[in-house]
């Protein structure tokens, strides 16, 4: 956890740079917070399948091989899921879901509840990876 001061993705370097200036720097967002409001963060190491056809594989290449690493960011009302995509650390935002919690960020759906978890592209309904949280070391 972390005091209020800090700002909530202040804590998050993003891989991606703003600007040619800073090409090959890491850069921050930083997202200003109300007083008191308690910052966590929660690293999740999850295996995702992508062998249920073409489609499947080619969205399952889109995340990470091996292992996927998604960063859950908390603040008072705000909910945001740090997923790896396309080799980049695309950030999600909570949205209504029936169940579980769901993020969404450009065409991604991030959908977690439990130990599993969802990973879709929203042109593509009908595909969807599945994911289930890694337990032992990462």
């Amino acid at each position: 956890m972390h005091r209020a001061s800090w700002s909530l993705l202040g804590i998050v370097s993003l891989l991606t740079s703003c600007s040619p200036a800073h090409a090959g720097k890491p850069a921050f967002l930083h997202i200003p917070l109300d007083p008191g409001t308690e910052v966590t963060r929660l690293d999740v190491v999850y295996r995702c399948d992508g062998d249920e056809g073409k489609a499947n594989r080619d969205l399952r290449s889109r995340l990470p091989a091996g292992d996927v690493e998604v960063s859950y960011l908390n603040a008072g009302e705000n909910s945001l899921a740090v997923v790896p995509v396309t080799g980049k650390k695309l950030i999600l935002s909570n949205v209504i879901s029936g169940s579980g919690v769901r993020y969404a960020g450009g065409v991604y759906i991030w959908w977690s509840k439990g130990d599993t978890a969802q990973f879709a592209d929203v042109t593509s309904p009908d595909v969807s990876v599945s994911c289930v949280e890694k337990t032992g070391p990462k």
